[in-house]
């Protein structure tokens, strides 16, 4: 396989994994509940943690653009 297909597969597996993220975020971002805590620490760290996977995003697209 070329260096091409396999950064397009890992662009794609790690695009999935973004989108899924992202949708996680949003609901958790979404809950009022009286009985669950949610405190401003952990919302910021979801955010962290779903925009951390932009940079691998970014890097396979480089790369299977040459």
């Amino acid at each position: 396989m070329s260096l091409k297909t396999v950064s397009l597969i890992s662009l794609v597996i790690v695009s999935l994994v973004f989108i899924v993220q992202l949708v996680e975020l949003y609901s958790y971002l979404q809950i009022d509940y009286e009985w669950v805590t949610v405190t401003a620490y952990s919302k910021f760290i979801k955010v962290i943690d779903a925009l951390l996977w932009l940079p691998f995003m970014l890097f396979f697209w480089k790369v299977f653009k040459g």
